[in-house]
């Protein structure tokens, strides 16, 4: 090879090894964490788990296909409550999900980068979760079972965390 053909290569080759890189990673897959109070083995808590995938699949997402959930339960152990919370940001998780109060409130102290967003919890102002239910400000936010006419908001909201995921 001529030193002149060399030298015209290298810096193309060069130029064009970011995009080879680029191309060859995979996307990543958006990882939600989901503590329930309940598991999905009873009534209450099939009808929770299968609203939540079924509101998840009507914004574009599939379970195991383009998004993980990774799943604990407390059934009735509230203090596997830090535990949990613990295992899912040591997963890296991408967001939190849960029904509790008390899950929200421990992954509030443990966590102000990864959105949490609570569905159907008591009075998240009087709980110190939000703010308030118009500004929740920090990284929580989600509806109060006080306000059924809210439920359909905790899916905006999960969505609203899932894209910045891409």
């Amino acid at each position: 090879m001529k030193r002149r053909t060399f030298l015209a290569l290298v810096p193309g080759g060069l130029l064009a090894a970011p995009h080879a890189v680029q191309a060859q990673q995979a996307a990543k897959t958006p990882r939600i964490g989901y503590i329930g109070t309940i598991t999905p083995a009873t009534p209450e808590g099939l009808k929770t788990w299968e609203a939540l995938l079924q509101g998840l699949r009507e914004q574009g997402y599939a379970a195991d296909r383009t998004l993980a959930i990774e799943r604990r339960y407390l059934e009735g152990k509230n203090e596997l409550a830090s535990t949990f919370v613990a295992e899912l940001l040591q997963m890296n998780v991408d967001v939190i999900v849960t029904s509790s109060t008390l899950v929200a409130r421990t992954a509030k102290e443990r966590t102000s980068m990864i959105p949490i967003v609570f569905i159907g919890v008591g009075d998240p102002v009087r709980d110190g979760l939000v703010a308030s239910l118009v500004r929740p400000g920090g990284n929580v936010t989600g509806i109060s079972a006080q306000y059924p006419e809210l439920q359909a908001k905790a899916l905006q909201l999960t969505r609203e965390a899932l894209p910045r995921l891409s």
